[in-house]
């Protein structure tokens, strides 16, 4: 089993160091999970893993994958906030949950999805609103995939076959790719990329993966994570010539879900073509334009959807091979015009614009040239749009209802190459992201308060502003700040601003007034204060991107300045290639990893306490809104190693608070409960058995469930101990029965699983026993708790020679008056710790009134320290040696009186 679940976890490992790769070269905002469920060759479930991405506590180390083992199929669906319909057939999840996925069918909320929903609720798993519907919950920047490998594992004797299907959940994708991935598959560069990387990226025989001699995957080609994707858009573009070939191409027709591998896409040479379109100058100046794919039908004469500006003759149409005489050609289309070159999938036939109201549910692709080896394909078509007013008309005493429709034209961005490198676009601009923006960073956590009647009409009109802003085609800033950061910055950048009297601004106006070089600036009540304002900033290791512009990398340096003083600020950057960042980046995965790190390796330093550039970091990632919740373990994690127990828990409580419904590994539960076990105070012991219990919910590992049982009866010992120290021996009483309790079911489990039992087990129930008796007043119940107690320890040193063993057994020996066994007890305690001078004080109370059992622990110590070879402890020589005196003097006495 321990085999198998290595050579599982590898391929893990491995699969998800590959995936992740690949989409951070198509979007380094990708944040890829992964889920792993194992059954066996006939479908029948085994276990299953959450497989995602963390930090290595020394920075040196790549990333580590954490893998958690789950306890059933069904935290998966809970975790992806989506209805589970497989729980009553396993089998029937292995087969059907791809198609379950690609279809959504779990956005249906009907009747069933409802009821099960009601039924998670009452389980405790999942708590929501009674009127809340599956789709409210699911995140419309997340794409979900599934797909599966074969692997023959070696069990020791034979081969075992293993089903490994896999769920991928990647976050912060753009609205119009999600569309495109679920709605028109066909079309979809990710789902390509997907399934081509299960179908053929690893090496296989016979269906199943084939693993090296070190049980690891081996690629079937030479090809790194850029490589593959590299190939898989000649792949792409190679579909799409095959699809164009096709006599028609019709909206319903890229529903299917599922590429195959087709060597005619691999040799077709389409994207060779617009490569060396797109790398072609005119007159010095960089391609711009489009061509517009079509289908036969769309070209056919008689019912051509095509409105020619010119047509070349059959002879003369322009092969796409000529790359020269198209980039040429590029010059004379005008897409705001609406003015492109027409194509099949080999040849140029003219320039022209499309009948739109001819189009019908017919599909059209265009490429869109975006300066030197830049270009993006994009999936074109017409929906249709009814108004929703319309009036009654009477004519011929009949009633008919008239309104107007409308054509929209929908274009899908389906793949962008740079530089011959494919990329899907990032998560576009929107008003609710940027208002969430600027009420987070002004407004922190009372960011759902309207702090007052203005507050939100005030943000609504500075959203009209960066709308406005979007349309200054050379780029520009918008920087807003509170009133008084506005005024000082103005007044400091007096020289290099164009400043204004503090007032409002006709949103209209803006295009014209960022015409200028340098940023618009705002306060967060909409009044403008300058114009054409060259920032400053502080130049830092971490702040920026070499690949970005001046404008960008200025910005960041403007607000890492501001925030060094405390001071808040959002900027909006529109680039002239229309993208658009606001800063900070809340949901930017990367950069929370990185801040992670760092405040990792501050906590990793020797000093922590007045760590001021630590509290910066902390007060920063406090900034983020989706921090993942492996994040704050590691942090919790960090300050643990370090004992400081308070921040290890106030993060390991941020992280179970970020997880929601995600499975919690219950080691996190177990490192918070001994964080609280630590502070040594009432309620903290109450929180660590909470923590224990947690763990155990958690956990389907029978040697840990033993440990956590054995932490819950530690922590209801110390809790008990404290409080009958404290004088409340009825409080005490519960947790130290609770312990024998808890204590009893490890004994019960180390049995069931053929578990060793450590000899702390026996030692709490030996504490358990022995203040039970210091409780009882019964004397027959108490000597019988005694005796128990004594037992225990016994029973403990059997297994390991423990100093507290032997001090915790002397204590029922006191009890029970047998004293010359208690005395033993305390020199065995002081031969494992010699400077121990508490068991030699023990034993000077004892010899006040037993003074004769002096002479043989004398010669019993000497002898234990020539046994054990180690150095004897001069004041208990001198207690003993001072008694046997005291003894001969008190003899010589009695003597001499008689």
């Amino acid at each position: 089993m321990q085999s198998y679940y290595k050579d599982v976890k590898n391929i893990n490992d491995k699969v998800y160091r590959d995936l992740d790769k690949i989409l951070k070269n198509l979007n380094k905002k990708f944040h890829l999970k992964l889920y792993a469920v194992v059954s066996n060759s006939k479908g029948k479930y085994q276990t299953c893993f959450r497989v995602k991405k963390t930090l290595m506590m020394n920075s040196k180390d790549d990333f580590q994958i954490n893998q958690d083992e789950l306890l059933e199929i069904d935290n998966i669906f809970t975790e992806l906030s989506i209805p589970n319909r497989f729980l009553d057939n396993e089998s029937d999840f292995i087969k059907k949950i791809k198609e379950y996925l690609d279809k959504r069918e779990y956005l249906q909320t009907d009747k069933f999805a409802l009821e099960e929903i009601a039924i998670t609720r009452e389980n405790g798993t999942v708590g929501i609103d009674e009127n809340e519907n599956v789709l409210s919950r699911i995140d419309n920047s997340t794409s979900l995939y599934s797909n599966r490998f074969k692997i023959d594992v070696d069990s020791g004797t034979q081969k075992v076959t293993y089903i490994l299907t896999y769920i991928l959940e990647i976050r912060n994708v753009d609205a119009q790719t999600i569309n495109v991935f679920y709605n028109r598959p066909v079309c979809s560069f990710i789902r390509i990329i997907l399934d081509y990387f299960f179908i053929e990226h690893y090496l296989s025989i016979n269906d199943k993966l084939s693993l090296n001699e070190d049980g690891e995957l081996q690629k079937k080609n030479n090809e790194n994570s850029l490589s593959f994707t590299r190939r898989m858009s000649r792949i792409f573009y190679g579909k799409i010539r095959s699809i164009l070939m096709q006599n028609h191409l019709k909206n319903e027709s890229l529903k299917e879900y599922d590429n195959i591998v087709c060597n005619d896409y691999y040799i077709n040479n389409m994207i060779e073509e617009l490569d060396d379109i797109s790398s072609k100058t005119y007159e010095g100046a960089s391609p711009f334009g489009s061509i517009l794919f079509l289908t036969k039908d769309c070209i056919d004469e008689s019912i051509s959807k095509i409105k020619y500006a010119i047509k070349f003759r059959d002879k003369d149409k322009i092969p796409l091979n000529d790359s020269k005489m198209i980039r040429k050609l590029l010059e004379m289309a005008n897409e705001s015009a609406g003015l492109y070159l027409i194509a099949d999938y080999q040849q140029i036939l003219g320039l022209g614009e499309v009948k739109w109201n001819q189009l019908g549910n017919s599909v059209l692709f265009r490429v869109d040239f975006k300066g030197l080896s830049k270009y993006n394909l994009v999936c074109v078509f017409t929906e249709e749009k009814q108004y929703t007013e319309g009036k009654v008309i009477v004519e011929d005493d009949k009633k008919t209802y008239k309104c107007a429709k409308n054509l929209e034209i929908v274009e899908d961005n389906l793949v962008s190459i740079l530089f011959r490198n494919p990329k899907i676009k990032e998560e576009e601009y929107t008003p609710e992201k940027f208002k969430k923006l600027v009420k987070t960073i002004f407004f922190g956590e009372n960011s759902h308060i309207v702090v007052d009647g203005a507050i939100d009409v005030n943000i609504e009109k500075l959203e009209k502003i960066v709308r406005k802003a979007k349309e200054q085609k050379h780029g520009t800033m918008v920087v807003i700040t509170d009133t008084d950061t506005a005024s000082n910055e103005m007044e400091a950048l007096r020289k290099q601003s164009t400043l204004i009297e503090r007032m409002d601004i006709d949103p209209n106006h803006i295009k014209y007034l960022t015409s200028i070089d340098g940023a618009i600036y705002f306060d967060i009540y909409g009044k403008c204060h300058a114009l054409g304002v060259i920032l400053d900033g502080i130049a830092h290791e971490d702040t920026g991107d070499a690949s970005r512009g001046a404008r960008y990398n200025s910005a960041h340096r403007y607000l890492k300045k501001l925030n060094v003083h405390g001071k808040k600020c959002v900027i909006v950057i529109i680039s002239e290639d229309g993208m658009i960042d606001m800063l900070p980046e809340l949901d930017n995965q990367e950069n929370i990893y990185n801040l992670a790190q760092e405040i990792v390796d501050l906590i990793s330093e020797k000093e922590i306490e007045e760590n001021i550039k630590l509290m910066e970091k902390e007060a920063e990632l406090g900034r983020f809104q989706s921090v993942d919740c492996d994040i704050y373990f590691l942090i919790a994690e960090g300050f643990f190693k370090k004992r400081d127990y308070v921040k290890a828990i106030e993060y390991y409580n941020k992280g179970i608070d970020s997880a929601g419904n995600n499975f919690v590994s219950p080691n996190y539960f177990n490192n918070k409960g001994k964080c609280h076990d630590y502070i040594k105070d009432e309620n903290n012991y109450t929180e660590a058995i909470k923590c224990y219990e947690c763990a155990i919910k958690n956990c389907n590992d029978q040697n840990s469930i033993l440990k956590y049982n054995e932490n819950i009866g530690s922590s209801s010992i110390s809790l008990g101990m404290k409080l009958f120290n404290n004088n409340k021996s009825k409080e005490a009483r519960e947790y130290i029965e609770k312990t024998i309790e808890y204590i009893e079911r490890c004994f019960r489990i180390a049995r069931d699983n053929k578990i060793e039992i450590e000899a702390e087990i026996f030692n709490l129930r030996g504490l358990g026993h022995n203040y039970l008796a210091k409780i009882e007043k019964n004397n027959e119940l108490k000597l019988e708790l005694q005796k128990k107690a004594i037992e225990d320890y016994t029973n403990a040193l059997k297994i390991s020679k423990s100093y507290a063993y032997y001090w915790n057994r002397a204590f029922p020996y006191m009890g029970l008056m047998m004293y010359e066994e208690a005395i033993d007890n305390y020199l065995n305690a002081i031969i494992l710790k010699p400077d121990d001078n508490d068991s030699v004080k023990q034993i000077q109370n004892i010899l006040k009134n037993n003074a004769s059992l002096g002479i043989k622990a004398l010669d019993s110590y000497k002898k234990k320290c020539l046994e054990s070879r180690v150095k004897e402890n001069e004041e208990l020589l001198k207690l003993l040696n001072d008694n046997i005196a005291k003894i001969s003097k008190d003899s010589n006495i009695s003597q001499s009186n008689k």
